[in-house]
């Protein structure tokens, strides 16, 4: 049995010591060596965010950060939400590089049919429902509607009735049972560069001398914005 046989992730691959993926950019197959971990967040069951630290072949000297995550198809993805932040010069943004969801084969890279198999998980005896996964814009209005409910009555409204009692955290409408099973696909996000840690700073000055770089880019563009207005 191959390593895709066991279950190991597909994508990256290992050839002559060196270990890599490689992604789709430009129209081009482009493999980017992988130099290490930077964070793994071990899960049995949700995102599994790994990032690594890797680079062009033949530019090690220009780092770049792949984020690894399983993400719920529903959502907005990561990486289109870091590109339009780059185009419209978002600052403190990391620089966008590259983005996309994995394909093994000719398929996507997700639990439902490339992990399980198309295996229905809800015939277990011992299954139990997910809740099912509300997109950022109705969580917003219903974060709004719950705010509201809960501002105090001014005096004019003392003859009002009550408002309705809270429901039980099974009847949550943020958080509907659903007997759809949720599924999740493979996606990297990939960005230019990345910031170090405050306490890893290399000296005193070092962290001083970027305090006095931000002050003086702060200056510049107020001096910028009243030349232009």
């Amino acid at each position: 049995m191959n390593e895709e046989e066991l279950g190991f992730d597909p994508t990256a691959k290992t050839e002559n010591g060196q270990r890599f993926i490689e992604i789709e950019r430009n129209d081009s197959m482009e493999p980017l060596i992988i130099d290490k971990v930077m964070n793994r967040a071990r899960c049995i069951a949700g995102r599994a965010t790994t990032c690594w630290k890797a680079h062009r072949e033949g530019e090690p000297q220009t780092p770049l950060v792949v984020k690894d995550s399983w993400q719920y198809e529903e959502r907005d993805e990561e990486g289109e939400l870091l590109r339009e932040a780059n185009q419209k010069h978002v600052i403190n943004v990391a620089r966008y590089y590259h983005h996309e969801t994995f394909r093994v084969g000719d398929e996507v890279d997700d639990i439902e049919v490339n992990v399980r198999k198309d295996l229905d998980i809800r015939r277990a005896k011992n299954y139990r429902p997910e809740r099912s996964v509300v997109s950022p814009s109705s969580a917003v209005r219903q974060g709004r509607s719950s705010s509201i409910a809960g501002v105090k009555r001014s005096s004019s409204q003392t003859g009002a009735p009550m408002p309705p009692g809270k429901r039980s955290c099974s009847t949550s409408p943020t958080k509907p049972v659903s007997t759809a099973l949720a599924n999740r696909v493979h996606r990297h996000v990939i960005i230019r560069n990345y910031g170090h840690p405050i306490h890893k700073a290399s000296s005193r000055c070092a962290l001083l001398s970027v305090g006095r770089a931000r002050e003086r880019s702060g200056i510049l563009r107020l001096s910028y914005h009243s030349l232009v207005t």
